[in-house]
């Protein structure tokens, strides 16, 4: 027996089922949604996956993030998907790109979602840049739905916040599956950034009640309202626009930096914690951890710990780095070992 009460031929077979997973994983294209280390003791350690792609189109970023992190089918097949963009601005720099919109409702569409929304409650109404995200939209086959202050579009929920307890949240959101949250990288003159987390103040009614936060504030507000179930149940994915960040002021008007790139993830609050990071690459002023995202993830909601997240980021179509040789040998050594002992039975 070895130590841990484990036998060689089960050692062996942990320690080759381990290497031979990350080999494997490797050679598969490196995709980190699956990526895990295995222990002798049979224990996963999981890091949770956020990734970048950089100066290639719009398809090529937006198809290679989504594929690192598992494939859209995984998240939409024979789902009704909603997508969260930002287009309450006149300013068509400060909102989502159409561009982007339509790519990911093509791919949403090629991944057998039987339907697909695209939703925001502008600000601003049916702004030019408003218009051009709804074209886009339409254009690969989804419904676009600019939402007003009229209670028809909206249901009420229960909010299990600190301070915000419910919330009239969208009704196309509360219709559909699944959540794509489509943001534009942002700064915000009260909030630090905005970004996936915040961009949900275009899911609800009334804006006024999460800047207020049942009284603890606008950061504790937005982190509330991300509590609700209707919308952490179904979110999947946050792909944000990040081709040309805005860096300083906002959430309207500001200054852009050409980072030129698509960021996406599983887990919103790493995704806006890795988006804080890029920003503050051209403004070190923001804070490294803005309050919001900090409640959010108190809140359970997700992690802004960066020893748990794996943050990938490369230019587009850059091929899979080459596998370290000393962790080929590795990986090839647990393969045959695995292959012997099964043949031995």
């Amino acid at each position: 027996m070895t130590r841990q009460g484990l036998s060689r031929r089960d050692f062996i077979l942990a320690g080759g089922a381990a290497a031979g997973a990350l080999v494997t994983g490797l050679i598969a294209g490196g995709s980190r949604a699956s990526a895990r280390l295995g222990s002798a003791q049979g224990l996963e350690q999981t890091r949770t996956p956020v990734v970048a792609r950089t100066n290639g189109s719009v398809a090529q970023m937006v198809g290679e993030c989504v594929a690192e992190l598992g494939g859209i089918e995984r998240f939409v097949a024979g789902r009704k998907v909603a997508i969260k963009v930002n287009g309450s601005w006149s300013v068509a720099s400060a909102d989502t790109s159409p561009e982007v919109v339509a790519q990911v409702v093509m791919l949403a569409r090629l991944g057998g979602a039987t339907s697909v929304t695209v939703y925001d409650h502008t600000i601003e109404g049916a702004t030019p840049s408003w218009n051009a995200i709804a074209s886009a939209a339409q254009s690969q086959g989804a419904q676009a739905v600019m939402l007003t202050d009229s209670s028809s579009g909206y249901v009420p929920k229960s909010v299990p916040g600190v301070g915000l307890k419910s919330a009239m949240i969208a009704r196309v959101l509360d219709q559909a599956d699944v959540l794509i949250n489509v943001p534009k990288l942002k700064t915000h003159s009260g909030a630090n950034v905005t970004i996936g987390l915040k961009n949900h103040l275009g899911t609800v009614q009334d804006r006024g009640a999460v800047h207020d936060g049942g009284g603890y504030g606008l950061h504790q507000g937005i982190a509330d309202v991300n509590t609700c179930p209707t919308i952490s149940n179904k979110h999947c994915l946050t792909i944000c626009d990040a081709i040309q960040p805005m860096v300083t002021g906002g959430p309207e008007v500001g200054t852009y930096a050409d980072y030129v790139g698509i960021l996406a993830g599983l887990d919103p609050v790493a995704t806006d914690y890795i988006g804080t990071q890029i920003i503050r690459r051209y403004n070190s002023n923001v804070p490294q951890n803005p309050p919001h995202i900090s409640k959010a993830a108190a809140l359970g909601l997700g992690t802004n710990d960066p020893s748990k997240i794996e943050f990938e980021e490369r230019p587009a179509g850059t091929p899979i780095p080459e596998m370290p040789s000393a962790l080929g040998l590795a990986g090839l050594a647990g393969l045959a070992g695995l292959a012997m002992l099964k043949r031995r039975g």
